[in-house]
């Protein structure tokens, strides 16, 4: 924020934290009741997501006793069971940031870590920093000190400070000589204990907070690699909770750094390659497919063959899943290639690339999905024929000659996707089909999905068709049949739901003599009509 923030805001920022206070004091009293906890945090957090509506974060200094922001004191407490700060000032946390996203989950997270254990209870905790960093809370992050460097330690950094500072002067030759070492030999050595993963977590995160502070300089370039090969890393090593926690801070990083940092390392990660491995990284388990996600929202627009690619490749189901709807995405960037590979590909995986395509803009998706109306598996043309529906000028030119397949779900599909489309070009082809003698040797499902379908458009056509269907009469041996095509009639007709379908179908008992199952049919889809009209006379 610029400037002096206004009273208003102020008292806004007290508020908040006058709510997390009380949703403490009752998490202190009933530490056990941890299925209690959200509700009793729910207020707090309503009242910070209203402030994070304004910016994007609300950056804190902590004190022993409180919090400040923008230099005003917006909390204050007692050293007591349930105090906010003491705990996290005293493992060194001296800033917070609340970023806008926080759920209820990293709420309750963030209070289990810093509220104090009971008075006189030892539970044997790491120290809030810690607890903090294994957390990986997405949208609670902090800045802290080091509280247990020395004295010497302290004079050992300002020594290498001023030999930086020398070298830059161009004294360095003369200095270096005297400049102590950092860190010891066997200091150094000792670190050879800590995990793979909690070094490379902490070392993208230095990585980011250098970018962040703006310190990066003309070291951008260098730090960027650095992170890179610390994803490529993490990537090989298979570590998706570190790979998440890198890739959601580094998308968090504001203008003017951020995106200056992002884009070489976004067209990085989206090269081929790295694409393959990812999709190695996922299976069914959340955590895995979590760093995905992350991954693939730092992409390029123009990143949709490389994601097509690797989707269409080997990988874990629910890592291609999220490649190809990534693809989708950006499907002017793909389209070609998706439409090359859909006709012919493996059941299994045109019908992954069909699914994802609810990812692309509607029309688009659906002129895509067009290409698999060739493939020789029913299932997939019948997936197709779903995503063509969608366009309706679209589905009368390339689903009509599929009301007479070979197989019937495809006839059925395809005219339950006519339904929607333009009455004026879907009605004739419907009209044609049901002409055909074959038509009337279809199984009574699939007469049933033609003439709903054809009600549905509400053409003119359509509307003369079931009337004349409702009004026809036979001889005796005819009976059967002329009954059966009266009761598809009213379904159509209930399928249109207008007025004039109301009229018809209250007036044809009276005005002609009908077989009961008839009669009692039109009654009954008379006040269904009757009932959804009504409805939207009142919406």
């Amino acid at each position: 924020m610029q400037g002096t923030p206004s009273a208003e805001r102020v008292g806004q920022v007290r508020e908040a934290f006058a709510a997390l206070t009380r949703a403490l004091k009752r998490v202190s009293i009933y530490r056990h009741a941890t299925g209690q906890h959200s509700a009793y945090l729910e207020p707090a957090l309503s009242a910070l997501v209203t402030l994070l509506e304004q910016e994007n974060r609300l950056a804190l200094g902590v004190e022993p006793t409180g919090l400040t922001w923008e230099g005003e004191s917006v909390y204050s407490e007692p050293a007591r069971e349930w105090s906010l700060c003491f705990r996290l000032h005293q493992a060194g946390v001296r800033e917070l940031f609340f970023l806008r996203g926080i759920s209820i989950d990293e709420l309750k997270s963030f209070v289990a870590i810093a509220m104090p254990d009971p008075l006189g209870a030892n539970t044997g905790r790491e120290d809030a920093l810690t607890e903090l960093w294994k957390a990986e809370l997405s949208h609670v992050q902090y800045q802290a000190v080091d509280i247990h460097w020395s004295n010497d330690d302290r004079q050992r950094l300002a020594a290498a400070i001023g030999l930086a500072q020398a070298v830059l002067a161009g004294e360095g030759a003369r200095v270096e000589q005297a400049a102590p070492p950092l860190v010891a030999a066997s200091a150094l050595a000792s670190m050879s204990d800590e995990s793979w993963r909690d070094l490379a977590r902490r070392a993208a995160a230095t990585v980011l907070a250098i970018v962040e502070a703006r310190f990066a300089g003309r070291d951008l370039d260098s730090l960027r690699e650095a992170f890179a090969r610390l994803l490529d890393e993490m990537l090989r090593q298979g570590e998706p909770v570190a790979l998440r926690a890198a890739l959601e801070r580094a998308a968090l990083i504001p203008a003017p750094m951020g995106p200056e940092f992002r884009a070489p390392l976004a067209s990085r990660m989206a090269e081929p390659e790295r694409l393959e491995r990812l999709a190695q990284l996922g299976d069914s388990s959340e955590v895995l497919l979590g760093a995905i996600p992350a991954w693939l929202a730092l992409l390029p627009p123009d990143a949709g063959n490389a994601l097509l690619g690797a989707a269409a490749g080997e990988g874990a189901p629910g890592a291609r899943t999220l490649l190809a709807r990534a693809a989708a995405a950006r499907i002017e960037s793909c389209r070609a290639r998706y439409e090359e590979l859909l006709p012919g590909a493996p059941a299994g995986l045109a019908r992954l690339l069909l699914s994802a395509l609810e990812a692309a803009p509607p029309l688009p998706g659906a002129a895509v999905a067009a290409a698999a109306l060739g493939h020789k598996d029913t299932r997939v043309l019948i997936d197709a024929i779903a995503h063509v529906a969608v366009d309706p000028k679209l589905a009368p030119r390339r689903l009509g000659g599929l009301l007479n397949h070979r197989e019937a779900p495809v006839r059925v599909a395809a005219a339950g996707a006519l339904s929607r489309a333009q009455p004026e070009a879907a009605a004739p082809l419907l009209l044609a089909a049901m002409g055909r003698p074959e038509f009337d040797k279809s199984e009574r499902v699939e007469r049933e999905a033609f003439y709903r379908a054809l009600g549905a458009l509400g053409s003119e056509a359509g509307f003369a068709f079931l009337s004349e269907r409702l009004a026809r009469s036979g001889g005796v041996f005819k009976k059967a049949r002329v009954e059966e095509d009266q009761l598809l009639a009213i379904r159509g007709l209930a399928a249109e739901a207008s007025a004039r379908a109301l009229q018809l179908l209250e007036q044809a008992p009276r005005v002609r003599e009908l077989a009961p199952a008839v009669t009692a049919a039109c009654r009954a889809a008379a006040t269904h009509v009757r009932n959804l009209l009504s409805r939207q006379g009142a919406a």
